[in-house]
């Protein structure tokens, strides 16, 4: 447990999540995580198992459709980083993608 807090972090497995004898919990964040397992299925039993009568799961599954501008902008500055002859990260490659994002067209979708 973190001093003056209810946060608790624990390491293990969301399959055995039920196991851990962690009670139950009031909300869970689930991003970027079912999919990954072999059955995402039973996963998501596992969660729905610890989660409080009137919990929720917060979820976010990666899809091809789903993350289609994802994928568009992060191909831009790919494309973008070797034109400069250099791998570009962090900082670096963050002012690239506001500069990016600053430079749509008007009538381009943009998130709010």
């Amino acid at each position: 447990m973190i001093k003056g807090t209810k946060v608790r972090l624990v390491h293990g497995s969301i399959l055995n999540v039920g196991k851990m004898d962690l009670g139950t919990f009031d909300y869970i964040e689930a991003i970027g995580v079912l999919h990954h397992l072999s059955d995402p299925k039973m996963g998501l039993d596992a969660l729905q198992g610890v989660l409080s009568p009137k919990g929720g799961i917060g979820m976010m599954l990666y899809a091809k459709h789903g993350r289609q501008g994802v994928y568009q902008a992060q191909a831009m500055a790919r494309l973008l980083s070797n034109a400069t002859g250099h791998d570009m990260q962090g900082l670096e490659m963050i002012s690239l993608t506001e500069f990016m994002i600053e430079d749509l067209p008007s009538n381009h979708l943009k998130w709010s």
